[in-house]
This record gives C-alpha cells, sequence and structure tokens, in this order.
C-alpha cells in the first residue's frame, strides 16, 4: 500500500469542502465525485477522514475517465470530475459542460518493481 501523503490529502479535502458547500446550496443530497478508479485507494481515504472530521458525507463513483466523460455528456450530476487524463476535461471543456478547463492536480508515474534477488522476468520474444 501506498503511504499516505498529507499534502495530497489537503488538497482533496480543500477541493471536497468547497464541493460540499456549493452542493449543499443546490440541494439536500451528497455531492457527488467522479473519480478515476486509479485514485480510488487515496480516495476513499481522503473521503473517510473528510467525513469523520466535518460530518459531512461525500459519494464517489469509481470509474474509466473515458466512461465518466461520457456519463457526465449523459447529464449525470457529478460536481468534481478527477480525470486520469486531461484530454477528457478538455472534451467536456470544449463543448460547454464544464464551469472551467480544469486543474491539474497531479502528475503520475509508472513504475516497476521487484523485490531484491528476484530473477527479471522475460516476456517470450523479448529482446531486451
Amino acid at each position: 500500500m501506498t503511504p499516505f501523503r498529507p499534502w495530497i490529502g489537503v488538497a482533496f479535502a480543500g477541493l471536497l469542502l468547497s464541493v460540499v458547500g456549493c452542493a449543499t446550496l443546490r440541494a439536500q443530497r451528497p455531492p457527488t465525485v467522479a473519480a478515476a478508479s486509479d485514485l480510488n485507494f487515496a480516495l476513499t481515504e481522503i473521503v473517510g477522514r473528510f467525513a469523520k472530521a466535518s460530518g459531512e458525507r461525500v459519494e464517489v463513483v469509481f470509474g474509466s475517465s473515458g466512461t465518466l466523460t461520457r456519463q457526465i455528456r449523459d447529464g449525470a450530476p457529478f460536481e468534481l470530475f478527477l480525470s486520469a487524463d486531461e484530454a477528457f476535461v478538455d472534451q467536456l471543456a470544449t463543448a460547454g459542460l464544464t464551469r472551467d478547463s480544469g486543474t491539474l492536480y497531479a502528475i503520475g508515474r509508472i513504475v516497476l518493481f521487484a523485490p531484491p534477488g528476484r530473477r527479471s522476468y522475460r516476456a517470450r520474444g523479448s529482446t531486451v
């Protein structure tokens, strides 16, 4: 499990607080956040901590950024969209379905690792 980074939690908590405030003014239902599946572990923990600290509930729908984009185009009632790909946010902004063009909240890296002493693995036909 990846260690919890406090600054990420603070950033998301700030986002959630602003979303909760806006949603409370609009309706009595808790705000719904659409989030890319890769945020599941971190965001689930952040939402839990936020609910415990504030007493406010936030619903999160996880899915692929493309699927969530399609749902937003079809009228899904999300207050916040955390996409894994900026291109989907750009598509929604160009279509006039967002308040603005969004804000970059993180840059991810794909990392491969193996325990020490572990033999390397080669796929069949690999020349590496």
